[in-house]
């Protein structure tokens, strides 16, 4: 299923497929080289394109790509739980010996991806930002769609899941592509890219911000009171609200 805006100038289509079946899952395996996770939505993407040629796309294989494959980035809080992650995954591969792929590498499939950009014309500045209040104002809206990307339970103890929202007004658009990550007693973590285009400037803006906490700490600030500490320790938009920044990059270019 898709779903496409155009104004002559800017071509926006969003694509939603089913989940991978076990053949194309084990050829993902292949050119990923790690053991993949239990659901990727390999047909589904959101592609932005500028009459110039420039187009910036956001996919499950490429942001796959850019998992840390060696664990050397990892750091302890994201392997406390490996070995019981390999174990489950032993008897659920797609074809592999997952004993056998290169390892070791980062389990939570955290990834650092901002996007396909082809021909790459973002470059970092720390002096735009994107207009959150252009952002509030109320407008018609032309297209949204939510589309998933990858999920996996991590051996049942926790979550990562990575997805994107999209909202298309007839003079801009915003873009949020989001890792959530929840290894249970262990770490909260949320990546979230937004790109912010301005039809009428041909302004982008692209904003990337890394929040991290432990599940310590994030478990502190529940609500003194609060009747449910599970559901709000499952929710990501409350766990966004709490987590600290700990890495804030922007770019942007004008087509």
């Amino acid at each position: 299923m898709s779903k496409s805006f155009s104004n002559g100038v800017w071509s926006v289509k969003t694509n939603k497929g089913t989940i991978m079946d076990a053949s194309s899952m084990a050829a993902a395996e292949e050119r990923l080289q790690i053991p993949v996770p239990e659901m990727i939505f390999g047909q589904n993407e959101i592609t932005v394109t500028h009459q110039s040629g420039w187009k910036l796309t956001f996919n499950a294989l490429d942001a796959l790509d850019l998992v840390d494959k060696t664990g050397n980035k990892s750091g302890h809080l994201q392997v406390a739980y490996s070995e019981e992650w390999r174990k489950s995954r032993e008897n659920n591969s797609h074809g592999h010996d997952v004993s056998k792929i290169h390892r070791p590498f980062d389990w939570t499939y955290s990834t650092d991806y901002k996007g396909t950009e082809t021909p790459p014309k973002l470059v970092e500045n720390a002096n735009t930002k994107i207009p959150f209040e252009k952002l509030k104002q109320q407008k018609p809206i032309v297209l949204f769609d939510e589309v998933p990307l990858y999920e996996d339970e991590l051996g049942d103890n926790g979550m990562v899941t990575f997805s994107e929202k999209i909202r298309v007004m007839e003079d801009d658009m915003l873009i949020l592509v989001r890792l959530y990550l929840r290894v249970d007693d262990v770490v909260f973590r949320i990546r979230d890219t937004r790109v912010y285009i301005d039809f009428q400037t041909g302004h982008v803006i692209r904003s990337y911000i890394e929040k991290e906490d432990s599940f310590k700490n994030v478990r502190k600030r529940v609500p003194i009171g609060s009747t449910d500490h599970t559901q709000l320790l499952r929710d990501p938009n409350w766990i966004d609200s709490v987590l600290p920044t700990t890495k804030s990059m922007t770019y942007d270019c004008k087509l």
